[in-house]
């Protein structure tokens, strides 16, 4: 494979991942025409086109989809091979941009981060708040855990850990305004509201069962949020061990309001065209200490 075609490979992929010719080619540090350019040899030489072009769009032609499939495959394996001889000569060094959510501040998993830099000193680990698929977009993220499963071909998507979600309180919230026995009870509480995964006010209380449920407090900081039940605000909605410390100390306790405990899946996600030796070590990391973790509890 010549030099030229891989980089039209990866003018490719940047097009598809940041839908449209003038922010790939910011990305890429190209101009449009070369961009362009590019993508007409790589047509010529697929020869079908790969993308439907109108004023306002740029879309996957059927060819393209599957052609980027294999692309990405190609090309993932064409970084493997240059960071594997890189790394015969050096230890695994430089940057990696984390976004998690906001209740992922706890403990445990904090001490999983650690693991890491321990095992990979010369590796700088930088964390921010989740979001969506705009955190790659921006640039603000390598490797992006989520609880929402995306459904986006643009970027790998692999299962992290199923965590137990249940509903918690403060024993002084409970002792003021009473425990919800029932699903239907949760009309009369206060809700806390974490935003990212509860935009409209909707809980999954069980595998099979969402409950619209209601507030006057909400916010977009799981940590924020977790600090307002521990304050008797109201009930939170949250997987256990991120709650753990605070379970623990008495500070809140689980409500049960039935009898069909619901298991939550996050996911890890990263672009193809990030895909290097650092990003694969930490996604792997994660996944193998995450589901280590929760296989112990």
């Amino acid at each position: 494979m010549s030099l030229d075609l891989l980089s039209c490979m990866q003018g490719f992929m940047a097009i598809a991942e940041y839908g449209g010719f003038s922010a790939a080619a910011r990305h890429l540090h190209l101009t449009p025409p070369i961009l362009t350019k590019q993508i007409q040899r790589l047509e010529a030489y697929v020869g079908r086109p790969l993308f439907e072009r109108t004023t306002r769009s740029v879309l996957l032609t059927e060819v393209g989809r599957t052609y980027l499939t294999h692309v990405r495959r190609i090309t993932a394996d064409i970084e493997e091979a240059r960071a594997a001889a890189n790394n015969i000569e050096r230890e695994p060094h430089g940057e990696i941009r984390l976004g998690v959510p906001g209740i992922f501040g706890f403990t445990p998993f904090i001490k999983m981060l650690h693991g890491f830099l321990a095992e990979h000193p010369k590796i700088v680990l930088h964390t921010v708040e989740a979001g969506g698929y705009e955190m790659f977009a921006d640039d603000k993220v390598d490797i992006l855990i989520n609880e929402l499963d995306l459904h986006d071909q643009r970027l790998n998507q692999e299962f992290l850990v199923a965590l137990h979600r249940g509903i918690y309180a403060s024993p002084a919230y409970l002792a003021e305004h009473g425990t919800p026995a029932a699903i239907a009870d949760l009309e009369q509480h206060n809700c806390l509201l974490y935003r990212p995964i509860s935009p409209y006010g909707e809980w999954r209380v069980s595998a099979s069962k969402k409950v619209r449920v209601y507030g006057n407090y909400s916010s977009n900081s799981g940590q924020n949020l977790i600090c307002a039940a521990v304050a008797g605000m109201g009930l939170i909605w949250s997987p256990a061990i991120t709650l753990q410390d605070r379970l623990d100390a008495g500070q809140l306790v689980e409500v049960m309001v039935t009898d069909q405990p619901f298991e939550s899946p996050f996911y890890i996600y990263y672009p193809p065209t990030r895909r290097g030796s650092n990003v694969q070590l930490l996604v792997d990391y994660l996944k193998r200490s995450m589901q280590e973790f929760v296989a112990n509890l």
